[in-house]
């Protein structure tokens, strides 16, 4: 018995190709920051957010007192408790978590603001090329946006905010333009002033 294969032509846009291109990069992006997170190299500076997760959790030092945190930087409600403090605990505060939780942040970073761009420009394809750019930062550039003590957490709650934000501006519009066709008259002839 000989098989037959028919094989049907597949025709791909630029766009599509140009689209499947961006999504590579962003993948290649990401992996590269998960690699340079999971080496990145923590000092006492860095590892102040597992410190205070150890203090919370181990010790029932719920409110930290007594402990020095600067006043321009807590990250308690922005980073520690929303992302550091149940992956900390559950791995029994191991600094590998600390690393790969600030991947995460930074991905979420990423996705959420491009999400607004999409948001913005009403364009895939913009969406797109903003996550391949910030994706791929040097690696020279990444740790200011990946170490423990960068506001990733920030960025991304600053994110959310602003897609809702968005989200209900673009509703409260389109409410406005149906009241106002609504409420224009049909069929009025319109007189010039004279």
């Amino acid at each position: 018995m000989e098989l037959q294969l028919e094989l049907k032509k597949v025709r791909i846009t630029w766009r599509t190709a140009f689209a499947a291109a961006l999504v590579l990069f962003i993948l290649f992006g990401l992996a590269t920051k998960l690699v340079l997170s999971v080496n990145m190299g923590l000092n006492s500076d860095m590892v102040g957010e597992g410190l205070e997760a150890m203090e919370i959790w181990k010790h029932q030092n719920y409110f930290l007192a007594g402990y020095y945190l600067p006043s321009q930087d807590t990250f308690l409600f922005t980073e520690l408790l929303p992302f550091q403090l149940i992956p900390q605990v559950l791995t029994d505060y191991s600094p590998l978590a600390l690393k790969l939780m600030t991947f995460v942040e930074f991905g979420l970073g990423v996705a959420i603001l491009s999400y607004i761009v999409y948001m913005i420009s009403d364009n895939p394809i913009s969406a797109l090329l903003f996550a391949a750019l910030a994706a791929n930062l040097t690696p020279q550039g990444y740790p200011v946006f990946s170490l423990p003590t960068s506001h990733a957490g920030t960025v991304v709650f600053l994110g959310v905010t602003l897609a809702l934000l968005l989200y209900f501006n673009k509703k409260d519009g389109e409410k406005r333009q149906k009241a106002k066709k609504e409420k224009s008259p049909k069929n009025s002839l319109h007189l010039p002033n004279q």
